[in-house]
């Protein structure tokens, strides 16, 4: 089924604007002019992201996510405003907003948000029935010993550490637990610390009293409150400050905890899964990561394995997206070729399953007939297979300057982990120079560069 997007403001003119680009990428999308009429579409409407202004005369967007509360099937919600004051930001993730945007934006930048956000692009795929219940594709050993491990401890009150490369799923499995479990009808909160603001995470963490800092006019209550007696995703655990790591420890140990600047301890009732794609054993060792807060986490550890080490999973995932994606843009698309089949096996896909999603969705977009050809799929994809074949043959043609070159920067970018500074430094070349050379050999989404 196509997303469905709800755009809640009273400035008409953005939501023109906003209608019309969404729906030029597949989304269905409604609009309200008001916070009145948005409680009544939700009521009446199921959607998969609401776009909601703070600012709105008469029902404000507070007001609507308090609605929320009451809307069985709850939708994403990014927060729109053209105040980005901390209160107002701090306030809105409180009331369980999942993320907020400042205007004025650029549409892609949204898009971004909204691919991160929603369900389908985090590999969820939906079975027995119920929509909320998340699940792999796939069907490796690796990935049945992961359900088989859901299905062991999906009721225990223990903590959960799950780990694995960014595009791995992580977020998947702590879903698949809490939907598994006897908590699925309690709030499932996710926290994506990475991308929270330091000086704002304590306080979307724990809440605030009035007065507890400038602009905290009200009360607030924090996500180990919002999360109730359901579950607590603390996604990214490993960029907490060592600080923040030291409250957290008291709290998972006491079970209760006051929120900021007030003395009242609330318990935890909560069940705690976190997540990270750092190794905290290696944090621990360098003194950035709390030795004994990670002994507290780490009771059920379950790690998912990247990519490359499941290829047998690729043809199911690949399957599952050109599927979704060719339903999305109304094309009737059957399979992969055979040849294109050989190539998704061949690559190594370090992006994980989110690289592959994105690669299908290309081909889906650049297909022309009724199955993906080779020259639909990205060429950085295409590339790479070509020069590992050119590299572990030892039959090996002698290649041209061009191809020796392409191969080098291959090479250079896997050996550094996609570090462009590293790259350019290890072949001789300037950073500018080497961006001219990927763009060139159709490199330019190789790697997500890591700085």
């Amino acid at each position: 089924m196509n997303t469905r997007v709800l755009i809640s403001d009273d400035e008409q003119g953005i939501c023109h604007i906003l209608r019309h680009e969404l729906e030029q990428v597949g989304f269905l999308v409604s609009v309200s002019n008001n916070g009145k009429q948005t409680k009544q579409f939700l009521d009446e409407q199921n959607f998969d992201v609401l776009l909601l202004d703070i600012q709105m005369p008469g029902c404000d967007g507070f007001q609507v996510l308090d609605h929320l509360k009451t809307v069985r099937k709850k939708p994403v919600t990014i927060m729109m405003t053209a105040y980005g004051s901390i209160e107002s930001a701090v306030k809105a993730m409180q009331l369980g907003a999942s993320d907020y945007i400042t205007k004025p934006f650029d549409v892609s930048q949204l898009l971004v948000k909204i691919n991160r956000l929603l369900p389908s692009h985090q590999f969820l795929h939906k079975r027995g029935g119920d929509d909320q219940t998340p699940a792999f594709w796939g069907s490796s050993p690796q990935v049945n010993e992961i359900r088989n491990t859901i299905e062991k401890i999906k009721n225990l009150k223990s903590n959960v550490l799950i780990t694995g490369e960014s595009g791995t799923g992580k977020g998947v499995v702590a879903k698949a637990i809490h939907f598994a479990s006897n908590r699925a009808k309690e709030p499932f909160v996710h926290v994506d610390c990475g991308s929270i603001q330091p000086t704002l995470i304590e306080s979307i963490l724990f809440g605030h009293e009035k007065g507890a800092f400038t602009g905290a006019v009200t009360q607030q209550k924090g996500k180990f409150e919002l999360a109730g007696e359901g579950t607590l995703f603390l996604d990214e655990i490993g960029t907490l400050s060592l600080n923040l790591q030291s409250r957290l420890l008291v709290v998972l140990q006491e079970r209760q905890f006051s929120r900021v600047g007030g003395v009242a301890q609330l318990p935890v009732k909560a069940r705690i899964i976190a997540a990270t794609n750092e190794h905290l054993e290696d944090q621990v060792r360098e003194g950035k990561f709390r030795e004994d807060l990670y002994y507290r986490l780490n009771i059920i550890r379950i790690h998912i394995p990247p990519l490359r080490e499941r290829l047998s999973d690729v043809d199911e995932l690949a399957l599952g997206f050109l599927h979704t994606h060719a339903e999305l843009n109304g094309k009737n698309i059957k399979g992969f070729d055979d040849e294109t089949v050989s190539v998704l096996h061949q690559y190594e896909w370090p992006g994980n399953v989110r690289e592959l999603e994105n690669a299908v969705e290309c081909a889906v977009a650049m297909a022309e007939g009724p199955y993906i050809r080779l020259h639909d799929i990205p060429t950085y994809v295409t590339n790479r297979c070509f020069a590992n074949q050119q590299r572990l043959s030892p039959n090996t043609p002698e290649l041209s300057l061009s191809e020796q070159e392409m191969m080098s920067i291959i090479n250079a970018l896997e050996k550094y982990g996609g570090h462009r500074e590293k790259t350019a430094a290890a072949l001789g070349i300037s950073r500018r120079t080497l961006q001219y050379k990927l763009k060139k050999y159709g490199l330019i989404h190789t790697n997500r560069e890591r700085e």
